[in-house]
């Protein structure tokens, strides 16, 4: 928890004080460390004082549009050429040529000596011409308010020189006191709804695919059954006849480690295609698309959510259906009436299981255009929970991430569907298919986690599976355990899930660079676990900080008012009676 020095901290204390919360007192910043808010939006603060002043000479500019105006003295010597035709007014032919212009083809016949005057007169028009030329000069006036453009009044970006926002300091509910600060995004206004209490984290938060080892498990309370040998192609092979066995393991198995399952429906067996040589996953012809007989689909669905009712939590429609794999070749039409067959079917079967939306990709146009065209397709409220793979493109990161999950709440609010939603997928460094991944080498494996899991929860997901329990040449980030032990990236996974299980999560801010996401541990005190999206930052601990806890559970002392360096790896700065060592030590529930 890191709050602002100087005349914002004093801001702060009255905030604080006026909203009945504990006052928290700001030493003076020691030298070569600056604070949270002045390390970001108030660092741009006296920069932009200095160009309002800029914007008043800038003012003074407008008066040179008066010698601008000036110019038009330019028409006198406009007006200087009637002067020409002063000669001209003593000629009383001169007044005839005027009649001429108007017909000349009648009087030319009546006056010869006329039309010599109005041959002798086009020559003066080319001399009108100059004039004319000259105007086109005054397009300089022209060049100089492009000049005015410099007003480029775009620097009334005084929006971002207004005042630093005070800090929010929100009560939670099961707190006994104010929250530290500062938190612009509280959970009590997340992004998504959720269906977890207000600031707590559930164990069925913490994802997977597949089966953990050991003491390992504990670190879950969710499993998705994909890549599991458990899809309707490997349950039914021929019509009516059913292989139960891969899937009763898999439930089996979930059980046992107290996981709640969620199964992925799909996959056409050939039999039931209704194009048997459309290419299909896992090499199965005619997988990809829609069976012939949807009665056929209804069955299925009806006789797995039968047989496993009160054990399977939910039912995912499809895998992917948005990929240029060969998860799904039909339309996003024929998809939108399989999810409202499978509604009735599950809900008849098994009502309090979930029917939750395909899940879809996410990373680029294209995959979410293709999921916007579902959400127009389907009833709404066939869907108790939309799916995400929130998976960034390689050497992006997890604010990348979260970027792509506010693209799709954007579109399900224009719609009017207000769903919670699932992180169903997610790892690092994945370029697709079956290529190989960008690694994400150590620490920032585990960096990456951490951040993942405090940001989708602060914006109100309720689950998170990872992808996937061991390692792969596909994936960027391992989570695995081995002889040595968990590996770095699984340790992040752990510590996280601990400080989670056992906090009120308060809510997040971004600070510039800086992120923050606020806790109040079940033990007492306070926690604020920060990190860098950019450079390294170097902050001040606030008043009584009592040290730090990293990511791989080390814990270091920290004096209040000493520096505390903040980058890319998340560090949890904790105070006010925290204990360090239950932080560091602590396993989720």
């Amino acid at each position: 928890m890191l709050t602002p020095a100087g005349t914002l901290g004093t801001r702060l204390r009255l905030l604080a004080l006026s909203a009945a919360a504990v006052a928290l007192v700001l030493p003076a910043t020691p030298a070569g460390a600056t604070d949270l808010a002045t390390t970001a939006s108030c660092a741009v603060k006296p920069t932009t004082v200095t160009k309002p002043t800029v914007k008043k000479p800038a003012a003074k500019k407008p008066t040179v549009k008066k010698p601008a105006a000036k110019k038009p003295t330019a028409k006198k010597p406009a007006a200087k050429k009637p002067t020409a035709k002063k000669p001209a007014t003593k000629k009383p032919a001169a007044t005839k040529p005027s009649v001429v212009k108007r017909s000349v083809v009648a009087h030319v016949a009546k006056a010869p000596v006329a039309t010599k005057a109005v041959t002798k007169k086009p020559l003066p028009k080319p001399l009108a011409k100059k004039p004319l030329v000259k105007k086109p000069l005054v397009k300089k006036p022209l060049v100089k308010k492009p000049l005015v453009k410099k007003p480029v009044t775009k620097a009334p970006v005084a929006p971002r020189t207004s005042a630093c926002p005070l800090p929010v300091i929100p009560v939670v509910a099961g707190a006994l006191a104010a929250q530290p600060g500062p938190v612009s995004a509280p959970v009590d206004r997340p992004l998504v709804p959720s269906v977890q209490p207000l600031g707590r984290t559930l164990a069925s938060y913490f994802g997977i695919h597949g089966a953990p080892d050991g003491s390992a498990q504990r670190g879950f309370g969710s499993v998705r059954l994909w890549d599991t040998g458990t899809t309707w192609n490997d349950l039914e092979p021929a019509q009516g006849v059913w292989n139960w066995a891969p899937l009763d393991a898999a439930v089996a198995d979930a059980q046992a480690r107290g996981y709640s399952p969620m199964l992925v429906l799909g996959q056409t067996p050939t039999w039931a295609s209704s194009n048997p040589s459309a290419p299909g996953y896992g090499d199965v012809a005619g997988a990809s698309v829609p069976p012939a007989d949807l009665g056929q689909w209804t069955a299925y669905v009806s006789a797995v959510a039968s047989r496993y009712k009160g054990r399977i939590a939910g039912y995912e429609m499809w895998n992917e259906p948005n990929f240029v794999g060969d998860y799904w070749h039909g339309t996003e039409q024929q998809l939108a009436t399989l999810t409202s067959l499978a509604h009735d079917a599950v809900k008849a079967a098994d009502p309090k299981a979930l029917v939750i939306s395909p899940g879809f990709a996410t990373r680029t146009r294209g995959q979410q255009g293709w999921l916007f065209r579902y959400l127009d397709a389907v009833d709404a409220s066939d869907l108790d929970v939309v799916s995400l793979h929130l998976y960034p493109m390689p050497q992006q990161t997890p604010e990348v991430a979260a970027a792509q999950l506010q693209s799709v709440v954007d579109a399900l609010r224009s719609r009017g569907i207000s769903k919670p939603v699932w992180n169903t997928e997610v790892n690092y460094g994945v370029t697709g298919g079956t290529a190989d991944a960008v690694p994400v080498p150590d620490p920032m494996g585990g960096a990456y986690i951490v951040r993942t899991l405090l940001a989708d929860r602060a914006a109100g997901i309720d689950r998170v599976f990872w992808y996937r329990w061991g390692v792969s040449r596909i994936l960027g980030i391992g989570v695995y355990g081995d002889a040595s032990g968990l590996t770095p990236a699984a340790q992040a996974w752990f510590h996280v899930a601990g400080w989670l299980t056992h906090s009120v999560l308060v809510g997040c801010t971004t600070q510039g660079e800086v992120k923050a996401c606020t806790l109040r541990p079940d033990g007492g005190g306070w926690a604020q676990v920060l990190w860098s999206t950019g450079g390294d930052h170097t902050l001040r601990a606030p008043a009584a900080t009592t040290g730090t806890v990293g990511i791989d559970g080390s814990t270091a002392s920290v004096a209040p008012g000493a520096p505390v360096t903040v980058t890319g790896v998340p560090v949890l700065v904790a105070g006010g009676g925290a204990h360090l060592g239950t932080l560091a030590t602590e396993l989720p529930n």
